[in-house]
């Protein structure tokens, strides 16, 4: 693509359809039409999402990010359920005034929470289902004053293949096991559910990093 396809500078000019496209992948322009070819002034003038984010989802990894430096004025960013990385949050530089971020369902990590430091309007961090830990939000909290981190992992469901001591092995369907502490933490409790453990399908809450995993319930 041409230099001469990018003038930001000219507000009146149609923007790239390019940037436009990977910004409706974003979920962003959602009062656009979808024949309306917006300008570079237009992206000037987007905030965020729709409020009711029922805009369908479309790949959207750390390449499509790059569009957002013709965005610079968004306040909220919705990456939740994207293949956006660690990586991705370094493009993020090109919109300071991010106020709400989520990262919900993504690969983002802790190395993805020290290049948000720079972002000390930001005011709410989602990241449910992700890689952040405990010393990521921790960071978080400490570098960025006001700033409200909401992390943990999301429900999963798998079999019981074994029961150690005060403990039960859950293995989720991609193979991967968990040792998941039944809720209560009383495993006598867990095992007056059923006789026969072994097999059953339950779903459990991972737990972050230092922090064992729970049963949540029994699924049948």
């Amino acid at each position: 693509m041409s230099r001469s396809d990018f003038e930001p500078h000219r507000p009146d000019k149609q923007a790239s359809a390019a940037v436009v496209s990977d910004l409706r992948k974003l979920g962003l322009g959602g009062n656009w039409p979808d024949e309306y070819q917006p300008t570079w002034g237009d992206l000037l003038l987007l905030t965020g999402p729709p409020d009711n984010k029922l805009y369908k989802r479309a790949v959207v990894n750390d390449r499509t990010l790059e569009s957002l430096r013709y965005a610079p004025n968004l306040v909220s960013l919705d990456l939740s359920s994207s293949q956006v990385t660690d990586d991705g949050m370094t493009i993020l530089h090109f919109v300071p005034a991010l106020e709400e971020l989520d990262v919900t369902n993504t690969p983002v990590g802790d190395l993805g929470v020290c290049r948000l430091l720079q972002h000390r309007r930001l005011r709410w961090f989602t990241a449910m289902n992700a890689w952040v830990t405990i010393l990521g939000e921790r960071l978080l909290r400490a570098s960025i004053p006001g700033c409200k981190a909401s992390i943990g992992r999301i429900l999963i469901t798998g079999r019981v293949v074994n029961v150690q001591g005060d403990f039960v092995v859950v293995r989720h369907e991609g193979g991967r096991e968990f040792w998941a502490e039944p809720k209560s933490g009383d495993l006598e409790k867990f095992a007056d559910l059923f006789r026969d453990p072994i097999g059953r399908l339950v779903s459990i809450q991972a737990g972050l990093a230092g922090e064992p995993d729970r049963l949540f319930r029994v699924k049948d």
